[in-house]
Order: structure tokens, then C-alpha cells, then sequence
């Protein structure tokens, strides 16, 4: 199956999906000096590309991370917007330089953004990573202890909120959060104990008591830096991606890794789960975009879509 996608030349710095739309921002310059961050949807089974208002200027100093989400009680998609800059403060008799996150919020089917109030926390500038209860997650960490913790958007009352942390040590540069089995995952990178990860899942979302260590992902030889899991199949296995190049299958009990070969990867790509795709051998939660600055396409092959990206 192969869908085509009106865009070329361009590199994401951010791609994700929900129930088959996707939703994709990247850099756009007319001249050498203003470069506009641009913002679309599109609808894989209509071929429908919807651009979003409100370009947002790129400006040094200044950072733009998304969320993109479905709500399954109000039946409306939404898109976060995170802009992060640094501003000084004066603060008991002195000045400081701080960091100041502005939340605004978009609606598919409306016409305009809204703003929110500022951010209580501060969130790791990067793309939600999972969509779980109709609520984007991020991880982050306290604006005045500075701990590190797990934050929730929930696109119905469009709040922030924290949710409980595992009993286990993590630093926001050593973890990801991800989706497996339906629950909301972690997983972190145990430095203690040479190229492994260990995962943890909230089986009762919301419940610190309910996070468990499911498993431990022996890296072996690969750089456990470089590792990035993707979903759990139907046989037990971690799907994961590596150093952008290529997919591996981890056995959890056998504890062995096998690379994945389809033959016509990309050299660069980057895997967007899909929960909504069914499709063979227990492939169900990933998807796949071949390289959109030479093609203008994306090809969908057992069920994996990845799309290339380059550095930015």
C-alpha cells in the first residue's frame, strides 16, 4: 500500500499519528532570515492535507514542541503547542535567567489557537511521545524542587497534571515514555548495570502501585544511547528502533535480539506508532514513511511506516 503525501524537500522535526491522521511540522524559510515553523494534518485515508493557521516564527532562543490527540468523550482532535524561551526575572534583589513555557491549544474543525495559562511545570521540548486515556504525555520536572516527573495534557479540560512515577531513579535524559499493551511505559536506561533498559508499565493508569518492572531489554553489543522501543506484540516481543537505521525484535524470555530486514529501508527513518493499524504477526501498533524530500510519498509495508529525517 502506498500513500502518497502532497510535501517534499522538507525535514519533520515532527511526526506523529492517531487513528490514521498525521500530523507533521516542519521548517519553512522564503529568505536567509525569517524562518516559519509550519504545522498540517494529513488524512491517510481521504489523501486530504490540511495546513493549521498561525505559522509560528522561528526565533533564536526560542523552542516549539507538539502534542497531537484524540479525545474519545468529546470526539475532538487537538494539537498542543509548547513554546519555550528564556526571559530574566528579577527575583530578591537580583536578577536570574529562567525558562518560560506559553501553552496554546487548536482544535481540528475550528479556526483560530488558544492560549492557556503558563505552564506549572516545565516539559521536556520534544514531541509527546504517548496518547493514553485522551490525555499527551510528557516527561518534565518541577519548576521550584526541579524533580524529575511524569506530566499529563488532558484534551478534554486541557490541564496539565502529574502522574505518579515508578520506585526507581530515572533522569529525563536517561528514560522515554511510550505506550505498550494500552498502558502508559517507561523505559529506563539502567547505567548501573551495563546496556540494559528496563520497562516499566502502568497497568492502572493513574496508580503509582500499579507500575511494574516488566522486563529488562539487554542491549548486548548496541548502543544502549542509540535504543528506542516501540511497542510489545501479541508473542511477547519488544519491537525496537536503532540509531534511526533499523528495527530489532528483542524475546523477553529467550533474551536474544534478531534485526528486522524488509530490504528497502530508508538509511535514515524514525517509526511513529499506530494503534488503530491492524495487520500481520502482531505488528500492530507501528507505521512507516519512506524518505518525503525524495518521493513525496510513504510506503506502508507490514504494517511499519517510517519516514526519514535528518538532523536539524
Amino acid at each position: 500500500m502506498k500513500i502518497n503525501i502532497p510535501l517534499k524537500n522538507h525535514k519533520f522535526s515532527s511526526v506523529s499519528n492517531c487513528n490514521g491522521y498525521l500530523f507533521l511540522s516542519y521548517n519553512e524559510s522564503n529568505n536567509k532570515l525569517v524562518v516559519y515553523n509550519k504545522i498540517c494534518v494529513y488524512n491517510i485515508y481521504t489523501a486530504e492535507l490540511t495546513y493549521l493557521p498561525g505559522s509560528h516564527l522561528v526565533i533564536k532562543g526560542f523552542k516549539v514542541a507538539y502534542g497531537f490527540g484524540f479525545h474519545p468523550r468529546t470526539k475532538e482532535y487537538k494539537v498542543v503547542r509548547i513554546v519555550e524561551q528564556e526571559c530574566v526575572r528579577y527575583y530578591f534583589g537580583q536578577y536570574e535567567l529562567s525558562l518560560d513555557q506559553s501553552i496554546e491549544v487548536f482544535t481540528l474543525g475550528t479556526y483560530a489557537w488558544r492560549t492557556k495559562r503558563s505552564n506549572p511545570f516545565l516539559l521536556r521540548m520534544q514531541p509527546s511521545e504517548v496518547l493514553i486515556n485522551g490525555a499527551l504525555h510528557w516527561l518534565g520536572q518541577a519548576k521550584v524542587r526541579h524533580s524529575q516527573i511524569i506530566l499529563s495534557f488532558d484534551l478534554e479540560d486541557e490541564g496539565f497534571y502529574q502522574i505518579p512515577s515508578p520506585n526507581c531513579r530515572f533522569d529525563v535524559l536517561d528514560c522515554h515514555l511510550l505506550g505498550l499493551g494500552g498502558c502508559l511505559s517507561l523505559a529506563v536506561y539502567n547505567h548501573n548495570e551495563k546496556n540494559k533498559i528496563d520497562i516499566w508499565l502502568m497497568k492502572n493508569y493513574g496508580m503509582k502501585e500499579s507500575w511494574t518492572k516488566e522486563f529488562t531489554i539487554n542491549s548486548g553489543s548496541l548502543s544502549l544511547g542509540s535504543i528506542r522501543p516501540l511497542c510489545l506484540l501479541k508473542n511477547g516481543k519488544v519491537l525496537f528502533e536503532y540509531a534511526k537505521q533499523s528495527l530489532f525484535l528483542y524475546d523477553t524470555n529467550k533474551k536474544t535480539t534478531k534485526k528486522i530486514n524488509f530490504g528497502d529501508f530508508p538509511y535514515y527513518f524514525q517509526a511513529v506508532p499506530m494503534s488503530k493499524l491492524s495487520i500481520q504477526q502482531g505488528l500492530s501498533s507501528v507505521c512507516t514513511l519512506k524518505p518525503l524530500e525524495e518521493t513525496g510519498s510513504c510506503r506502508l509495508t507490514f504494517g511499519v511506516c517510517m519516514y526519514l529525517i535528518k538532523a536539524i
